[in-house]
């Protein structure tokens, strides 16, 4: 199912309007401790994130909620070149559950009729 944010905002969010990302964190990351922390940002309602710094390898996921829906996550690459540079690149994956873009206001004018 498919939640638009603007009918949510404030509201109790549906359980399964996450579902995505808590997969993600389930399955893919065996993190269960970041879903914790994400059903807490939903429970408040509250605008912020959960970032998990792996502590080996040189990645980070940054997950981004606004009123405790995930906008969505980016998987961040750290890569230092020859003590010189700090490279960061990422890739930013939407939650497929939510939509995110802004209600139009009133009725769509036709342009023929100015």
């Amino acid at each position: 199912m498919k939640y638009k944010f603007h009918e949510l905002k404030g509201k109790p969010i549906p359980e399964d309007a996450n579902e995505p990302v808590k997969r993600m964190l389930i399955e893919e990351l065996k993190c269960p401790e970041a879903v914790e922390e994400l059903t807490e940002l939903e429970r408040r309602k509250a605008c912020g994130g959960v970032d998990i710094i792996f502590g080996e390898i040189p990645k980070t996921v940054k997950i981004k909620t606004n009123w405790g829906m995930v906008e969505g996550y980016d998987l961040i690459k750290h890569r230092v070149v020859e003590r010189k540079f700090i490279i960061i690149s990422y890739k930013h994956i939407k939650n497929v559950n939510i939509d995110f873009r802004k209600e139009k206001n009133g009725p769509e004018r036709n342009v023929s009729e100015t």
